[in-house]
């Protein structure tokens, strides 16, 4: 399997449903099963950020609290799109390209 490697709190925002994509800079070909594993590092920034700690408080996570180091979830990746446009808070998605 798979595995998809990312900072927090973005591991656990994308497993609980609070973000629906991921960006990077690359594109793969891969579809299929995959892992969503949450890396040691944490964006200590990102976690003092509205909305995003009140997202985490939602689901019960802090700065402190949140798993690194581990597999988070499993899921499908059934489709990429290209990065049209991006910066810090959002990006403007190609949907009609895979």
């Amino acid at each position: 399997m798979k595995v998809l490697s990312m900072i927090q709190p973005w591991a656990t925002l994308l497993v609980q449903g609070e973000t629906l994509y991921e960006t990077r800079s690359w594109k793969t070909r891969y579809r299929g099963p995959l892992a969503i594993h949450a890396s040691q590092k944490v964006d200590k920034q990102a976690c003092k950020y509205e909305p995003i700690r009140s997202l985490l408080a939602k689901n019960g996570y802090t700065e402190q609290n949140l798993p690194t180091g581990v597999i988070l979830a499993t899921c499908e990746l059934t489709n990429c799109y290209q990065v049209i446009d991006a910066n810090h808070t959002s990006a403007i998605l190609d949907c009609g390209k895979a």
